[in-house]
């Protein structure tokens, strides 16, 4: 099996002291947001967005969806976060969610199986500080049992790391070809210790979410394909490995991330 190997080795211990004290202090100055508007009488338009600390909203490519029976009209045209969102965005750590604040006294709305709040940002919002600590590389496969591999080494602790196999998310910034289902495998020396092939699958996908919103890494789809972890690991040397998979596995091009997650508070 061919592999491509990059060894980006970076020691976390040292960044420590530089994130200590924006650990504590750390706000989120975005979260993630939805917009539900109704076509006609059976279907509606939800739109994914980012409500930013300054009242901005970036709005994406709207998904429509046959509109369930328990949508109350003045739900529509609201800017709303899921309660599972919020919850894991909370859980980030003390003060994460303080540049802003759920309206309506807090209620939360039903949409179909998920339940949303209306949320905005907090007047009394001042400062949103942290760091983004990450190595990335990108590479092209040339096909089926082709690989990328990048290690990395962890130094004086654990460490909260978020890592990610970027395939299909790539096309929205212009890369033309871009691997259509990679497939993430970490190892320790030659143990496997996780991997990943479709990142909204994990049951911990609201936490992947959140964890990329708080480094500054950009989203990837709902439903998409590309791979990613939130994993704790021990200090020592790992190794992070990227390949194609699905029936006919394709080439592409695909950019393999590792950030350092200050440690979140999972409750």
């Amino acid at each position: 099996m061919k592999s491509l190997r990059f060894l980006f080795v970076f020691s976390l211990a040292l960044t420590a002291a530089a994130v200590g004290a924006a650990t504590e202090s750390f706000r989120l100055d975005r979260v993630g947001v939805s917009r539900f508007t109704a076509v006609g009488t059976d279907r509606l338009l939800r739109t994914p967005g980012v409500l930013h600390l300054d009242g901005r909203l970036s709005w994406g490519t709207p998904l429509e969806q046959a509109r369930p029976a328990n949508v109350q009209p003045f739900v529509l045209g609201r800017t709303l976060i899921r309660q599972e969102d919020w919850l894991a965005y909370r859980s980030l750590g003390f003060g994460a969610t303080a540049n802003f604040q759920l309206g309506e006294g807090s209620v939360a709305f039903a949409v179909g199986d998920s339940n949303y709040w209306v949320v905005e940002p907090n007047p009394e919002a001042r400062f949103a500080d942290g760091a983004v600590i990450n190595v990335s590389t990108r590479a092209r496969l040339a096909g089926g049992g082709e690989r990328v591999t990048a290690g990395f080494v962890i130094e004086g602790r654990a460490r909260w790391v978020l890592i990610r196999g970027v395939g299909p998310a790539l096309a929205a910034f212009g890369v033309a070809a871009p691997l259509a289902d990679p497939y993430l495998t970490l190892r320790k020396g030659n143990l496997i210790q996780y991997f990943n092939d479709n990142w909204n699958e994990r049951p911990h996908a609201a936490a992947i979410r959140a964890a990329s919103l708080r480094v500054g890494a950009f989203p990837l789809p709902e439903g998409g394909k590309d791979a990613a972890l939130l994993v704790e690991l021990q200090p020592g040397a790992y190794t992070v490995s990227v390949e194609s998979v699905g029936p006919a596995p394709a080439a592409g091009e695909l950019l393999v991330e590792v950030y350092r997650v200050p440690d979140p508070q999972f409750d």
